[in-house]
């Protein structure tokens, strides 16, 4: 695949995953460092995140990795040197964007330019552009101001991320995303994720498909754009990258 021209500011890695995550958290232990690993986890877009930090806390030590910890809602994240890697928990995105706060934001963003890894899956994904999908266009249907969106963590700039890409339809909804401005589009199947490097460089992982975007001047095909009217987009590029596919995000 060619390279696009998304840029990825921070000097950290990125591990997102498109939701259901089996195969991919054997990944993400072995990223984080295995049994040198320190992992926080945050469950804040959940709404169970007791059990569900719990349920993640008790693979991740199956599969050998040193230290678990989690930061539940309401308390600070504080994210100190020793820490190898942070893990988003699914769920409402806007959620987890509201209840981490001012103060977590920055000390996720810190941790990642420190050279952290951050990790999400599903909401946890996400949220990791300035522009994150929040919901809309449930049955697929391009219809001008169908789809929601927020702001998210800003992780990665100029990048909008969508997860349980093909299980749940959401061609069209990453399609309508790329008008909003000059971003590349990642899209992730169930089980599958990419690693991205500070310098952009991607790998895919797991057993579906990430469904890469070009970053080009896609734009809406409509004369008068008006709310509930359907539409038509032109100059979008997408290849779809299997598990040990790599490409570039300049």
């Amino acid at each position: 695949m060619k390279k696009t021209t998304a840029r990825n500011t921070p000097a950290g890695r990125l591990f997102l995953i498109g939701g259901a995550a089996e195969s991919c958290v054997e990944t993400f232990a072995s990223l984080a460092g295995g049994a040198g690993a320190n992992i926080i986890l945050i469950p804040h877009a959940t709404l169970d995140a007791e059990e569900n930090s719990q349920a993640l806390t008790a693979r991740l030590l199956e599969l050998g990795c040193g230290r678990v910890s989690t930061i539940m809602p309401g308390s600070e994240l504080a994210i100190t040197d020793d820490v190898t890697a942070v893990y988003m928990l699914g769920g409402d995105q806007s959620r987890l964007v509201e209840l981490l706060g001012p103060a977590g934001r920055r000390a996720l963003k810190s941790f990642h330019r420190r050279g952290g890894l951050v990790a999400g899956t599903s909401a946890g994904a996400a949220c990791a552009g300035k522009i994150m999908i929040t919901g809309g266009m449930r049955d697929g249907r391009l219809i001008y101001g169908a789809l929601e969106t927020g702001k998210g963590l800003g992780l990665i700039d100029n990048v909008v991320v969508d997860t349980h890409f093909t299980e749940r339809g959401r061609f069209n909804r990453l399609v309508y995303a790329l008008s909003l401005g000059r971003l590349t589009g990642i899209g992730l199947d169930e089980d599958t994720a990419v690693l991205i490097d500070g310098a952009g460089r991607s790998t895919v992982f797991g057993a579906g498909h990430a469904n890469i975007f070009a970053k080009t001047k896609a734009r809406i095909l409509l004369r008068t754009p008006e709310s509930g009217k359907p539409f038509g987009t032109t100059n979008v590029r997408v290849s779809s990258l299997p598990g040990g596919s790599t490409f570039r995000l300049g």
